[in-house]
């Protein structure tokens, strides 16, 4: 079944580095397989700034190299966004968060930053970032209609992404 629409993702490297085999049965390593591989079947798309790339370079699992391969033979690899926004770092530096918040704020804005030259999906393990983006997102409106997915979390990858990824308000930076 063909998405509703075909969306550009942006997957974080905390997903590359979590995915398991076919024959992996941890609950992490199999939620993150099956989320790309949905992503591959499905027909979205990657979107993979730079500094994305050299994350999953360095942190990739077989199986998400191997994944990612297919996804450029399949031309689903959007490797820089259209339109890169100013950058995030002024605004989360003035949103009042503590000192960790921020670690984590900045070290993962180029998620954010290229969701909001695509089509504001982003895919991360990583709550304590998605945390600190939420709390910032009181005072940096440019981020509360970012959508934010942990493929830990879901039970059913491919009816959400054949849905074709819907801003469901309980996963909105924002919310």
């Amino acid at each position: 079944m063909a998405p509703a629409r075909v969306k550009r993702l942006v997957i974080d490297a905390s997903v590359a580095q979590s995915c398991g085999g076919p024959d992996s049965v941890h609950p992490t390593a199999a939620r993150c397989r099956d989320f790309l591989l949905a992503v591959l079947q499905v027909c979205h798309r990657v979107v993979m700034p730079k500094a994305l790339r050299d994350q999953w370079r360095d942190h990739r699992s077989w199986y998400s190299s191997t994944w990612l391969t297919s996804m450029f033979a399949r031309k689903k690899v959007q490797l820089e966004c259209e339109d890169p926004p100013n950058s995030l770092e002024a605004p989360l530096r003035g949103a009042g968060l503590n000192d960790e918040q921020l670690t984590h704020a900045l070290g993962d804005r180029h998620l954010v930053e290229a969701a909001l030259s695509s089509d504001r999906i982003v895919v991360s393990r990583d709550n304590n970032a998605r945390a600190a983006f939420r709390q910032a997102a009181g005072s940096v409106a440019e981020i509360r209609n970012i959508t934010w997915v942990n493929p830990e979390e879901e039970s059913d990858p491919r009816k959400w992404l054949e849905a074709g990824g819907p801003a469901d308000s309980h996963r909105l930076l924002g919310a």
